[in-house]
């Protein structure tokens, strides 16, 4: 369980929050804030073709296509994509 204000949770983008983004169960929120990051989070990985395999114990982040060197998820573009609905 991880219990943070908005404050606290959007300075950065977290690559565990990659994985509660596909994996999440909001027990409680009052807004629907935290659901709709999560839910951006989850199509940008789709539309990225970003995707999680477990290897072994291991879990992985691997590509369909690889994009770029460059190339970075961060709260800038989830918040774009948050904008268009």
């Amino acid at each position: 369980m991880i219990v943070k204000t908005p404050a606290e949770f959007t300075p950065y983008l977290a690559p565990l929050y990659l994985d509660i983004a596909l994996d999440d169960i909001v027990l409680y929120e009052r807004d629907g804030w935290l659901t709709l990051r999560f839910a951006a989070i989850h199509t940008l990985l789709d539309r990225h073709g970003l995707y999680r395999i477990q290897r072994g114990r291991d879990l992985i982040w691997e590509w369909r296509e690889f994009l770029d060197f460059g190339w970075e998820l961060n709260w800038k573009m989830i918040l774009r994509s948050i904008s268009k609905y």
